[in-house]
């Protein structure tokens, strides 16, 4: 369990004191860095010159990211909120550890960069309230697993009690694991993808990005439509993620009269794909649409390509993740995606400003789901306050709400909204070449 808290930063004082005053000391512990500010002002020395300890608080931040607030503070950017003493925590659940946990660092960074920027601007407030109140992110790892999730989730339910849940982002862990929060009445906002996730009558789960629904009514429509392309070939990871994203595609397919010319599966952790890789290229398709995991499609990509294959592909999960394991094999592979750093938006932009100031690296789109998903929480929790049952409802009913990601409206079922970037892969960066449902 990793505990973020940003409240440490935060003194009842001018701010006139604190940069004269303050001390910062830190060290690594297990859970990353633990920073340590000491306040100290004039009135604080004794006869004898000692200064005395006046306010200590411990700040659990990874990967760097209390220098945001450090320079919010040393230069006088913002003001010192006001809070009240109590935090008001929020989990995430996500993967942490195994070989796909770089996944779950990008989605956590995301929530850990939208908790910075609405602590360092005075916290949250909720509705029928005079305080305001920091956030405190509590993190969990899944694992990636199913029973590994259902803990996790029963574990920031039950002993951390938080008032909402981030993620899980893999499908397969979702799916299986939302009744805990549902059962306890417990706000969910998940970046998995399945379509069924948010078709089982739980009115406890909500996106926070667009289903494969969306993404591959984008695909195919871009591909058929726009590229003229018609001898299609299908590829999945054998996974919920890959399977529901898949069957949506040949759905959409069979919509525009297009038969896909085959349809391969491979499991998740093979590492030879040369199997599938030739009865894909036997088939000569123009292009090749893949839904899956990164590490299986940059290997079955390089066996594609390193067999003669030199037709189109898309790639459902196309990022920086997948451009670093692929290399050069990712040149010109087509995605989509729920949010791309190139995005030109000042929305997406602002978001990948302060995320990369803090991570110094680019935010992928499992970061911006769960940036966008943090501050759809403060959102509610501001209109509606601190009734679980009221921010369920709002949320609900949540329309025009534009964050990193696009334009939000919530439905009945918990879906977020139609917002895609069509993307392709030119000089190992993302760049855009269409947007949907962005106006």
């Amino acid at each position: 369990m990793i505990r973020f808290v940003a409240e440490g930063v935060h003194f009842n004082t001018p701010p006139r004191v604190i940069r004269p005053s303050v001390k910062v000391s830190y060290f690594r512990d297990p859970d990353g860095i633990t920073l340590e500010l000491v306040r100290y002002s004039q009135k604080n020395f004794n006869q004898t010159g000692q200064r005395r300890n006046v306010m200590r608080k411990i700040l659990d931040w990874k990967h760097g990211a209390f220098m945001m607030i450090l320079v919010f503070l040393s230069f006088g950017v913002i003001e010192r909120p006001v809070f009240g003493a109590d935090t008001i925590k929020i989990g995430f659940v996500g993967v942490m550890t195994g070989p796909n946990a770089i996944s779950g660092e990008y989605a956590s960074e995301g929530a850990k960069t939208a908790v910075a920027e609405i602590n360092a601007a005075g916290g949250l407030r909720p509705a029928g309230t005079t305080t305001s109140r920091p956030i405190e992110l509590i993190i969990e790892d899944d694992a990636g697993t199913p029973q590994i999730g259902i803990n996790a989730i029963n574990k920031l339910v039950y002993e951390h009690k938080v008032f909402a849940v981030l993620g899980p982002d893999f499908s397969s862990v979702t799916f299986p694991s939302m009744f805990v929060a549902q059962q306890a009445s417990v706000p969910q906002l998940t970046s998995s993808l399945a379509p069924k996730i948010t078709a089982q009558g739980n009115p406890w789960i909500f996106r926070s990005r667009p289903s494969d629904v969306v993404a591959a009514g984008v695909i195919v429509d871009y591909l058929v439509k726009e590229l003229k392309l018609q001898r299609i070939a299908l590829s999945y990871t054998n996974i919920e993620y890959g399977i529901s994203g898949i069957e949506e595609a040949e759905m959409d397919l069979g919509k525009l009269n297009v038969k896909p010319l085959v349809k391969i599966s491979h499991g998740a952790g093979d590492r030879d794909l040369t199997a599938p890789a030739t009865k894909l290229i036997e088939a000569k398709p123009e292009v090749i649409i893949s839904w899956g995991l990164p590490i299986e499609h940059s290997i079955l990509i390089r066996q594609l390509t390193q067999m003669g294959y030199n037709g189109k592909i898309y790639f459902s999960s196309l990022d920086d993740t997948f451009i670093r394991v692929a290399k050069e094999f990712s040149e010109n592979v087509y995605g989509t995606q729920n949010y791309v750093y190139t995005d030109p938006r000042p929305a997406a932009q602002a978001f990948r400003k302060t995320y990369v100031s803090m991570f110094k690296r680019e935010p992928t789109q499992h970061s911006g789901a769960n940036y966008d998903g943090t501050y759809i929480l403060k959102e509610a929790i501001e209109k509606a306050g601190l009734d679980g049952a009221k921010v369920r409802d709002f949320i609900h009913n949540l329309k025009r709400f534009q964050r990193a990601q696009g334009i939000f409206n919530f439905d009945k079922n918990g879906d977020c909204g139609y917002f895609q970037c069509v993307i392709q892969t030119k000089g190992l960066v993302p760049h855009v070449l269409k947007q949907y449902g962005y106006e």
